[in-house]
């Protein structure tokens, strides 16, 4: 019989022992009450047979040699077969007495264990008893600590690199053993506690190496970026500075995303915005006539609307229109250089793209890249020169050298040039992100230029109302009732598709039409989720009957209307998938980043602690367009939606109702599992990275990691070693 089998065993025969003592103290106690009545009574049955059962378990280990003879050979072993056999005999005894003690026929139970205890357990052989047990708890326990001895000298000769941590455990055991407590609590105890101290440690060492991994990854994409800079400079024979600044002011100029605001706004429905043309105003408008002020008028045109009611759309349907420059030409006259520059804010885009500094350089790109000759009349020689050598020097990671000092008198310059004539188009005032006087104050200084005019829009907040009041204008709600009708009965009477699907005539839709026209109040995205909703209807079967009860139950208002798509979402875990996506979409709003098709498709793809999947290598471009196109379209019924290779949300009233906290925390209770939206693009950025050989930005990537570490508690050590790999491979 090996040592540690022997330990088992004494650790039983310590619960036997332990057990068999609680019986003699409680039989003691039975045999001097006065009562004669005790509460562990109905306890006596199964402590008699727990007893029987942990006999027989000892009687039948295969291990147990059937004498002392048989363990001459294991030491200390020998002493321990002597205890547990000391030990089964006392335990049979005491099997014996408490069968004694059941009722039997018609006696009480209290007569029958009073005359049990009467006629067997007499004063002298309870102390017999005691003394026995005693003995055989001291033996055991001796056995044990010297057991754990041997274990331990035999061990730390096999595992030499073992031996501390295993040395402390038995120590701690032992020590306990001393004290008072169990064998087997006490290691379990110690186990726990080393379980815990590697847990500290790991954790420790986790936390320690991903930081490290970080500053590691940033420092090297720097010092690359820095090294093939110098590389293409120092290659380059001595030059004219100034010369080099002239040729390359305009890329300094440019900057990324200086165009996709434009490229995402949806675009005018066909037949839609007609009236904007009209030389004369009808007189069922009050308007000031936008063809009068684009070809005679000065200063600022004014569009203001309400929320959703297509300012965008109307700005940039005008700005790429060819009868724009028809129009100008009257108004610019002959002998001066035209130039049309427009500029749409946007609050879920980049820096540049909701402030001055990006609206200046923008109009200063466009209007130079038409008028290269004025550059020099625009940038003095010692600010080109200055503005070049700052740009040769910058850091590897910086977005941008240029300030408002560099482009404010830039700016000024060019509005003096009298052979030119702007033309602005800015769109969206309302999400300037700085303070909004300073934008219109910006507009109603620079139009004192003779040579410069401006077509703007916002909402009808109160600092544009006061600034622009006495400006031609527009209220865009009051002018679209006859957009909203053509749209609508396109979308509703337009195909063959839809009216085969149901036993509807055009003529059935006249009625609905009007009446949604009535309640839209100019309000397109609202418009939009309602057509939605009846083409559904139409598909699904639905009589008239049948949608105008789909009419009557949407919400008049925009946000109730977004809270009763939401509640609309069915299965269950097509909402779930919703609410992953729309928090994707709101954090890439957050973090100022374009959320491309390919992008939402691998974040949403991406499990927290799963590895990286390939989802671009068998599909084309278009089939993967199409396929998020109906996935957005099931999931989150047009709140997000595809435009071009973007993934935007219906409209900009979207992301203010997911601002506010009970939409969030309806969102966040919807997702089972660990889900960081912030971690979700990280894995999207590593998956193009890898899969597709697209360029992330490093900055974004590290402000991606640390806010989803910050959400979840847990660093994202697997993808940050994929990102490292991938950027250590692209600096070989």
């Amino acid at each position: 019989m090996e040592t540690l089998t022997a330990l088992s065993l004494a650790t039983s025969v310590l619960q036997t022992i332990d057990f068999s003592s609680k019986i003699l103290s409680k039989a003691g106690q039975l045999r001097k009450s006065c009562t004669g009545v005790l509460p562990e009574n109905t306890e006596l049955e199964k402590v008699v047979m727990h007893l029987r059962n942990l006999i027989q378990e000892l009687q039948e280990r295969n291990s147990l040699p059937t004498s002392t003879s048989q363990t001459q050979n294991h030491g200390g072993a020998h002493a321990l077969i002597s205890l547990v056999n000391m030990c089964i005999q006392t335990a049979k005894e005491l099997l014996d007495v408490l069968e004694m003690l059941k009722v039997r026929g018609a006696k009480t139970r209290w007569k029958s264990f009073r005359q049990a205890v009467k006629s067997v357990w007499t004063k002298e052989k309870i102390g017999d008893m005691v003394n026995r047990l005693e003995l055989i708890r001291g033996g055991v326990e001796f056995g044990v600590i010297m057991g754990l001895r041997d274990e331990l000298v035999t061990l730390s000769s096999q595992q030499i690199t073992r031996f501390d941590s295993l040395d402390r455990s038995s120590k701690a055991v032992v020590q306990a053993i001393l004290n008072g407590q169990s064998a087997s609590t006490a290691a379990s105890n110690t186990q726990l506690q080393a379980l815990d101290d590697m847990n500290k440690g790991l954790h420790y060492l986790v936390v320690n190496e991903h930081q490290r991994t970080r500053d590691v990854i940033l420092e090297e994409i720097r010092q690359h970026a820095a090294q093939m800079f110098h590389r293409q400079h120092s290659s380059t024979p001595t030059i004219n500075l100034g010369d080099r600044a002239k040729t390359d002011i305009l890329m300094i100029l440019k900057f990324h995303g200086i165009e996709d605001r434009n490229g995402i706004i949806p675009d005018a429905y066909k037949k839609t915005f007609e009236w904007i043309w009209e030389s004369e105003n009808p007189k069922k408008r009050v308007w000031d006539t936008f063809w009068q002020w684009l070809t005679t008028g000065q200063g600022i045109y004014w569009v203001s609307g309400n929320q959703g009611s297509g300012k965008s759309t109307l700005m940039k349907y005008i700005y790429y229109d060819d009868r724009i420059s028809q129009g100008l030409s009257c108004w610019s006259g002959p002998d001066t250089q035209l130039v049309t520059a427009g500029f749409f804010f946007w609050n879920s885009g980049s820096a540049l793209q909701k402030s001055l500094l990006g609206l200046l350089r923008s109009i200063l790109y466009k209007t130079l890249r038409t008028q290269p000759q004025l550059i020099d009349e625009v940038f003095l020689a010692h600010e080109q020169e200055d503005i070049f050598r700052r740009w040769v020097n910058r850091k590897s990671d910086a977005e941008t050298i240029l300030t408002l000092k560099d482009v404010k008198p830039a700016f000024a310059r060019l509005l003096q040039v009298p052979s030119l004539r702007l033309c602005l188009f800015i769109d969206a005032l309302d999400e300037y992100e700085g303070d909004h006087n300073e934008v219109a104050e910006l507009f109603t200084g620079i139009i004192a230029s003779p040579s410069v005019k401006a077509c703007l829009s916002s909402r009808p907040f109160g600092v544009f109302e006061q600034a622009f009041s006495k400006c031609p204008r527009l209220r865009l709600q009051d002018l679209t009732y006859d957009d909203i009708t053509v749209y609508v009965r396109e979308k509703l009477q337009g195909g063959n598709d839809i009216l085969n699907a149901s036993l509807l005539v055009t003529s059935d839709f006249d009625e609905i039409i009007e009446e949604i026209t009535e309640k839209a109040s100019g309000v397109f995205p609202w418009v939009s989720l309602v057509v939605r909703s009846l083409l559904e209807g139409i598909k699904n079967g639905d009589r008239m009957a049948d949608l105008r009860m789909r009419l009557k139950e949407t919400p008049h208002d925009l946000y109730q209307l977004y809270w009763h798509t939401l509640h609309e979402i069915r299965p269950a875990f097509y909402f779930e998938q919703a609410a992953k996506m729309l928090k994707i979409a709101y954090a890439a709003k957050e973090m100022c980043t374009e959320l491309s098709v390919d992008l939402l498709l691998a974040a949403e793809h991406y499990a927290h602690g799963k590895p990286l999947v390939n989802i671009f290598g068998y599909h084309t471009t278009e089939q993967r367009n199409h396929a998020l196109t109906a996935r957005l379209y099931s999931r989150c019924r047009g709140l997000l939606e595809v435009r071009g290779d973007h993934v935007v949300f219906l409209h900009r009233s979207v992301t203010e109702f997911l601002d506010r906290p009970s939409v969030a925390k309806t969102l966040e209770e919807t997702i089972s599992g660990q889900f960081s939206p912030y971690a979700s693009l990280l894995a999207g950025y590593v998956s193009q990275m890898k899969y597709q050989d697209v360029q992330g930005s490093s900055s974004i990537m590290l402000s991606l990691a640390r806010k989803g570490e910050e959400e979840l508690g847990l660093p994202h050590a697997s993808l940050m070693t994929e990102f490292d790999k991938i950027a250590n491979n692209s600096t070989s």
